[in-house]
C-alpha cells in the first residue's frame, strides 16, 4: 500500500523535482501521504486498492484543489502521455449525475483530472461507490471510510499549508 501511495504522489505533484514524502494516516483501506517538493508543501493525497487491479486516489494540493487519480497496471496511456492528450472518461458517484472528465495522462498507468467546478468535494464525504468507465468497462470503487478519510486529507493539507 505504502509503494502504491508513492506512486500516486510522485505522479500527482508533477513537478521538476522529486518530492519527498512523509506517511500521516491510514482510514478502512485508506494510506494518507503529505509530499514536498525542495522542502516545500506540495500536496496531501490518499489512496485506496480495489480488488478490480484498479486503485483510486485523490490529492488535495497547497491552493486547496481536490483531484482524482486512477491507476492500474492495465492501463496503457504511453501514446497519450507522449503526445499530451488528455483522455475523456465517464465518472459517477452514487447515483448522481454521470460526468465526463478530462484526464491528464500522468504515466502511462496513472491518470489524474481535476473536480474543480463540480460538486464533488461536498457529496465525497457521504459517497458510496464512485464508478468510472474506462472504455472497456465501467470499474466500481467502494468509497468504505471516505468520510473519515477526506476529513483526515483536509487536515493533512491544512496542517501544512500553515507549517
Amino acid at each position: 500500500m505504502h509503494r502504491i501511495c508513492a506512486s500516486l504522489a510522485t505522479a500527482l505533484v508533477l513537478a521538476g523535482t522529486a518530492p519527498a514524502f512523509a506517511a500521516e494516516f491510514t482510514q478502512q483501506g485508506w494510506t494518507g501521504q503529505v509530499a514536498f517538493t525542495d522542502g516545500k508543501f506540495r500536496q496531501c493525497l490518499m489512496w485506496a486498492s480495489a480488488i478490480n487491479n484498479y486503485d483510486v486516489g485523490f490529492s488535495l494540493d497547497a491552493a486547496g484543489e481536490l483531484r482524482l487519480g486512477l491507476r492500474s497496471r492495465k492501463l496503457d496511456m504511453t501514446w497519450p502521455m507522449i503526445f499530451s492528450q488528455k483522455t475523456a472518461l465517464r465518472i459517477q458517484l452514487d447515483q448522481g449525475p454521470v460526468v465526463t472528465k478530462a484526464f491528464t495522462v500522468v504515466t502511462p498507468t496513472l491518470l489524474s483530472t481535476s473536480l474543480r467546478n463540480t460538486d464533488w468535494e461536498a457529496r465525497l464525504s457521504g459517497g458510496k461507490v464512485l464508478r468510472i468507465n474506462t472504455g472497456s468497462r465501467v470499474r466500481q470503487f467502494h468509497l468504505t471510510g471516505i468520510g473519515e478519510a477526506l476529513n483526515k486529507l483536509r487536515a493533512c493539507a491544512a496542517k501544512h499549508r500553515a507549517a
